[in-house]
């Protein structure tokens, strides 16, 4: 795959994450493919599988952002099989509560599709937002 590819690969991935769109994100997602989550929260940092992937990100627009994330990228680079992005959400809570967040992710892509992610955000407001919206979490 070429750059551009693997760009437009990335880019696609986020705009299904930002309305969750579940079957995109499945289809864009290595069988075999890891996301890790930055920080050192029991229960939300830490690596996650592709079938853990889905019923995280399931579970996120059941109970804290329905609306979705509403991402915006910043900015995008890419050389070899990686694919960084810089970028926002934008959005409501389940509540109505105002949520933005900043994003640094890593991509690594084979084959055509994402193989593994490393995900940087603020983590502080996202234990904030979990303990406030799910009752025992964080």
């Amino acid at each position: 795959m070429t750059m551009v590819n693997n760009k437009q690969i990335v880019k696609q991935l986020l705009d299904d994450i930002s309305v969750w769109r579940i079957d995109g994100i499945m289809a864009a997602l290595a069988d075999d493919a890891t996301w890790w989550l930055a920080g050192s929260i029991p229960g939300l940092s830490g690596t996650y599988n592709k079938s853990q992937m889905a019923e995280l990100f399931a579970v996120m627009k059941a109970t804290l952002l329905p609306q979705g994330l509403n991402i915006t990228v910043d900015n995008m680079i890419g050389e070899g099989n990686f694919v960084a992005v810089e970028g926002h959400s934008e959005t409501q809570l389940a509540d109505g509560t105002p949520y933005a967040n900043q994003y640094h992710w890593l991509f690594e892509l084979r084959d055509g599709r994402v193989h593994r992610v490393r995900e940087y955000l603020d983590t502080q407001l996202m234990k904030e937002t979990s303990e406030a919206m799910v009752p025992g979490a964080g």
